[in-house]
């Protein structure tokens, strides 16, 4: 059995059950950073969310090599995405990644599924698949 990611503790307090549950961010930061708060990407994206600058402008607060702003970022943007997707009936946590990594436009411009960018939907899946392995594993954890 796996050991409880890194911060779990932070992504408990963090999340918003029944929208951005702590299991979908620790899959995320999973396959985004390996849990490694100071990773820097080849296109420029920081932290355990692996950020860009222009969103990290928007949406986050303090430094994205901070855990807890990084995961404050993370939950928030999760949520502004859920809710621009929610109107199509995309509100999934498949959707969701997707939206938060091709950005939220692409996820609403696709057809279905298989319209989407290859690279983004495979990274979709393989978060998805951790975060329910992780709820397998751990359950619903609340603060």
């Amino acid at each position: 059995m796996a050991a409880l990611p890194e911060y779990i503790g932070l992504m408990v307090r963090k999340q918003i059950p029944g929208i951005v549950p702590w299991y979908l961010v620790a899959g995320l930061v999973k396959w985004e950073s390996s849990f490694n708060r100071l990773a820097v990407s080849p296109a420029g994206a920081w932290g355990l969310g692996q950020a860009m600058i222009g969103t990290w402008d928007t949406y986050g607060k303090g430094s994205p090599t901070n855990p807890s702003d990084m995961l404050d970022f993370v939950v928030n943007y999760l949520e502004v995405v859920a809710y621009t997707l929610a109107p199509l009936g995309r509100a999934t946590m498949r959707w969701v990644v997707y939206g938060y990594s091709a950005g939220p436009g692409n996820a609403q411009r696709a057809r279905d599924w298989n319209d989407t960018i290859p690279e983004y939907r495979a990274h979709a899946e393989r978060v998805e698949r951790s975060a329910l392995e992780y709820k397998a594993m751990f359950g619903d954890l609340n603060p």
